[in-house]
């Protein structure tokens, strides 16, 4: 399965983990990647100078937010921007 994918609505897969140095490069405290663990780059947890290399050169989508929720949002509403879908409407109780 290629990554960047909404399925049944939500992001999969999914990898949202705590911002290293507290969004001081990435702008953000959590971070939320569409990728497959083995897919995950090297540069949001390096070492100084290569996370703020990383941070000033990478083009993905990520997203970004004070909480692990408001990350996957993010990530959730770039990729239905890029992809031009529409959210999934929600049922009525």
């Amino acid at each position: 399965m290629k990554d960047n994918n909404l399925i049944g609505g939500e992001v999969y897969p999914c990898i949202i983990i705590p911002d290293r140095y507290d969004g001081c490069y990435s702008g953000a405290s959590w971070t939320a990647w569409n990728l497959y663990i083995e897919g995950f780059p090297y540069g949001p947890e390096s070492g100084d100078s290569e996370c703020y290399n990383f941070w000033q050169d990478y083009k993905g989508i990520v997203g970004k937010g004070n909480t692990p929720q408001e990350a996957y949002n993010d990530l959730k509403k770039q990729i239905i921007m890029r992809d031009g879908q529409q959210e999934p409407k929600k049922k009525k109780r």
